[in-house]
């Protein structure tokens, strides 16, 4: 077999240099402006010959070759002659297959971004005015996406599957007003004052146990309010809280209800990220992985997460 066979055989070629029997000999540095790139000074620079052929297989580790060999660097006219040496085959050694399912979920919530900041070179006229730090709300959607690498029963879940997030959101998002703890106007939005387990200060740890309203309640005579703890359902993951309204009624009871208590400042980009870990706690129970969320705050502004 010719050195010349072998260059015009493609798929020999990417079989012989996958088992090291087809050796890239020494590359020279070159500069060009401020990077580095290596190219072969001559084609026959490719040694072949039948020792090479015809030695043991050698055990090589093909990604980490290509990506210390060629992946970092600029190569000249190689697609020829190494055609495995471009991203794309480099890609395509990796792909695994996946199959990705979405389903959307609308509702209303509020929230205020109460640490907004502007740079008027930025904005629109110049308008530095912080409103997300107002009190105010959107006709939210969620999008999420789930995936697998193999199919069961034809399908990567079923989509009823993802209605207890729907329940979820439903139940603890729609109509709700999202509000940080760590918020420097936290009592004067709920008048009342937040109490924590086991602790007389607050650490990154500690968990709300009640309320202290900062005047006595008009329909009932408990001088605090209880919280409740939100799971995610059927883990153990906390997702937040809300105000135990049982003894209330009236206006009282509606005002106190409308409130879910998170432990952080309320962001589309952090509502993202928390949604996905919620998803993904109830999803890994049945073997599916999240892909990534899309947290629309209003039909032209989004943030998605999705882990690396």
């Amino acid at each position: 077999m010719s050195v010349k066979d072998v260059l015009d055989d493609a798929e020999l070629r990417l079989r012989l240099f996958q088992e090291g029997k087809l050796r890239i000999p020494r590359l020279e540095y070159k500069r060009e402006g401020f990077s580095h790139f290596e190219v072969f000074q001559n084609p026959d620079d490719l040694m072949l010959n039948e020792n090479i052929i015809n030695q043991e297989k050698r055990k090589i580790d093909f990604k980490n070759l290509i990506n210390r060999q060629i992946g970092r660097f600029k190569m000249l006219n190689l697609k020829k002659y190494l055609p495995i040496a471009h991203t794309s085959a480099v890609k395509s050694a990796e792909k695994v297959n996946k199959w990705i399912i979405h389903k959307d979920f609308s509702f209303c919530y509020g929230h205020r971004v109460w640490s907004q900041q502007l740079i008027g070179d930025y904005c629109e006229a110049g308008d530095t005015s912080c409103k997300c730090r107002h009190l105010h709300g959107h006709e939210g959607r969620v999008v999420a996406h789930v995936a697998a690498n193999k199919l069961d029963r034809g399908m990567v879940t079923d989509f009823k599957h993802l209605g207890w997030l729907k329940n979820f959101l439903d139940d603890n998002i729609d109509h709700k007003f999202i509000l940080d703890l760590n918020d420097p106007w936290f009592v004067n939005i709920i008048n009342a004052e937040p109490i924590y387990e086991n602790s007389a200060e607050r650490s990154l740890f500690s968990q709300l146990r009640c309320l202290l309203p900062r005047q006595p309640l008009n329909t009932t005579d408990d001088e605090q309010l209880l919280v409740n703890r939100i799971y995610v359902p059927g883990t153990k993951v906390l997702a937040g809280y809300n105000i135990d309204t049982t003894k209330l009624s009236g206006p009282e009871q509606e005002f106190f209800a409308s409130f879910f208590l998170v432990n952080f400042l309320p962001t589309s980009e952090n509502l993202s990220k928390w949604l996905y870990d919620c998803v993904e706690s109830k999803m890994s129970l049945i073997g599916i992985d999240v892909e990534m969320i899309e947290w629309w705050e209003t039909p032209k502004s989004c943030s998605t997460y999705r882990k690396e």
